[in-house]
């Protein structure tokens, strides 16, 4: 019979655990960095006429998307409040990365010059091609 590495059924289980805590940890900080990423993607990518609709990028982490619209603010207000968003983010979390203007489904189609081709698609494919 084979000596195994572990002397005692305790042991095992206690290895078990910490294999178990790390996973879950580590799965937690993979959602904050790809949500992240994204919302910078979506925020750099966002056409600006007056930057009402590329500094409304929200952020909700197990929760529904709120209905504010946020007036002014600035790209660096957006990341910083996601940041402090994803914070929240445990292992399994929902993340809704969301822009409560009423344009802004307008700009993603392409309505814009600047971003013909929209942005959150786009920044969603710049994502997951990370991936493959």
């Amino acid at each position: 019979m084979a000596q195994g590495r572990f002397k005692n059924g305790a042991e095992f289980k206690l290895d078990l655990k910490r294999f178990e805590n790390l996973t879950l940890e580590q799965h937690a900080q993979l959602i904050k960095k790809v949500a992240f990423q994204l919302l910078a993607l979506i925020v750099q990518k966002n056409p600006v006429k007056t930057g009402r609709s590329q500094n409304n990028w929200q952020v909700a982490v197990d929760t529904a998307a709120g209905n504010a619209s946020i007036d002014g603010g600035s790209v660096s207000a957006v990341e910083s409040a996601g940041l402090v968003e994803l914070a929240n983010v445990k292992p399994f979390s929902t993340v809704i990365l969301y822009n409560n203007v009423e344009y802004i489904v307008f700009l993603e189609d392409g309505s814009s010059t600047q971003a013909p081709q929209g942005m959150v698609q786009l920044s969603i494919i710049e994502v997951e091609s990370q991936f493959t």
